[in-house]
């Protein structure tokens, strides 16, 4: 499969940016096993009665495709990194060709599933997702919640015509990162309002993803009623789900390596330590 596009990308027109055949052998990998499990159950009788869906656990990979209009990458806090696509087909219950922009995340699954199938949760247990059965079946939202994202990593990610390291380092799209994709953060979505805490800038970025979905104008200083309330509620829950979080400053941070990558160049994983701020986490 790999060699079938490496053939075929010796006629694209420009390989040194969108051409990596190992991808596109993946997604087609993909498509036809998503093909394969269908006719498995059209042949089994078990088409009818069964709910297939298939969703993605992060955006796109930034030094192959563009994400546009979408802000950052796999990784990433932004749009770009945690905005995903999920389809899902569900016989006489599902509109076929209906759609919807309402954000669900992977801990809403359990409970859908529980509800599909008929099944009871656990009473001692503390679930944080909510079903979205209803919202299946008549496309109609349900009830707003705020939705949380806690990452508490400095990942890689230099995007490069030769793949994560090489020469013609380009930032991470749509963003002024040129090493690290992520840095530690924790996130609160609610409503059409997100908010962005970085633990490494002590600052957080407030977006209107409604109306403005590449998340190009940070109002945290404009509206800081919205910023104000969304931090406290952020802060809130990691505080009760006992989450991890920076306590205090890297001794062996060297500040001007770490602004080396963000406005020059990408430097090799061998200084790693010298480049993260935080270590401490609780």
């Amino acid at each position: 499969m790999v060699e079938k596009y490496k053939k075929k990308g010796e006629t694209w027109p420009d390989k040194s940016k969108k051409w990596n055949p190992t991808y596109v052998a993946m997604i087609e990998v993909m498509d036809n096993s998503v093909g394969v499990l269908r006719a498995k159950l059209k042949e089994l009788n078990l088409d009818e009665n069964t709910v297939f869906m298939v969703v993605s656990d992060n955006g796109n990979v930034g030094n192959v495709t563009t994400n546009s209009p979408l802000r950052g990458a796999k990784g990433a806090m932004y749009e770009g990194g945690i905005r995903t696509f999920g389809t899902a087909v569900w016989p006489g219950k599902i509109a076929a060709g209906s759609t919807t922009d309402y954000p669900i995340t992977g801990v809403d699954l359990l409970p859908t599933f529980a509800e599909i199938a008929g099944a009871e949760l656990p009473k001692d247990q503390t679930f944080d997702g909510q079903s979205f059965v209803e919202l299946l079946k008549t496309g109609k939202n349900i009830k707003e919640r705020a939705i949380f994202w806690h990452y508490l990593m400095y990942l890689k990610g230099g995007r490069s015509n030769k793949g994560w390291e090489g020469d013609n380092v380009l930032p991470i799209y749509r963003t002024d990162r040129m090493y690290w994709r992520a840095a530690p953060s924790s996130t609160i979505m609610q409503g059409d309002w997100k908010l962005i805490y970085f633990y490494e800038y002590e600052k957080y970025e407030l977006y209107n993803v409604a109306t403005d979905i590449s998340e190009e104008h940070d109002l945290s200083k404009s509206i800081p009623e919205i910023s104000k309330k969304l931090y406290d509620k952020l802060m809130t829950w990691v505080k009760e789900t006992e989450a991890d979080a920076p306590t205090k400053v890297n001794p062996d941070f060297v500040k001007k390596l770490h602004s080396l990558l963000y406005e020059t160049f990408m430097i090799k994983v061998s200084i790693h330590n010298e480049m993260t701020m935080w270590i401490s986490h609780k």
